[in-house]
């Protein structure tokens, strides 16, 4: 049995990223083409709680919501959803925040006249979509970020 000698020690292979990183930071207002979609922030603003049935059921946050308006446009052949797992806020910190997604976030954009997520938008079609996120309460210079492909400046919104 032939003994192990110590010999150079040879590094590993870099880990490879599977997350693309944008290279443009866009602002309110600026369009940017993500997968089949065609998205413009509009805006974002704070909320203390969000009246879902126009009953007076309100959901509070864990910390505080951050409502994003965006406009978005289905540019395929198909009538086609947004997904709200790829829609993301990154705080200055480094945390992640995913978009709402719950029955009450839907029933609270529709209640508003906007669209929700998971609802069929005909192609070519440009709607209003909003957007409810839960953020920790120091949560500050954020970015909204779409399937990882492009990011907009929301900054701190208090």
């Amino acid at each position: 049995v032939a003994a192990l000698r110590p010999g150079p020690f040879v590094p590993p292979p870099p880990i490879q990223s599977v997350t693309t990183v944008p290279t443009k930071i866009a602002a309110a207002g600026d369009t940017q083409t993500v997968g089949s979609w065609s998205v413009r922030l509009e805006r974002s603003d704070p909320s203390m709680g969000l009246d879902w049935s126009g009953l007076g059921n309100i959901d509070r946050p864990a910390g505080r919501f951050i409502m994003v308006l965006a406009t978005v446009q289905n540019m395929t052949a198909s009538d086609d959803s947004v997904k709200n797992g790829d829609w993301h806020l990154v705080d200055a910190a480094g945390r992640e925040y995913i978009a709402c997604g719950s029955q009450h976030c839907q029933s609270f954009a529709h209640n508003v006249g906007m669209t929700g997520f998971s609802e069929n938008i005909p192609p070519g079609t440009s709607t209003k979509l909003l957007v409810v996120f839960d953020v920790a309460p120091d949560a500050e210079l954020m970015q909204l970020v779409v399937e990882d492909k492009a990011r907009w400046l929301i900054g701190s919104v208090k």
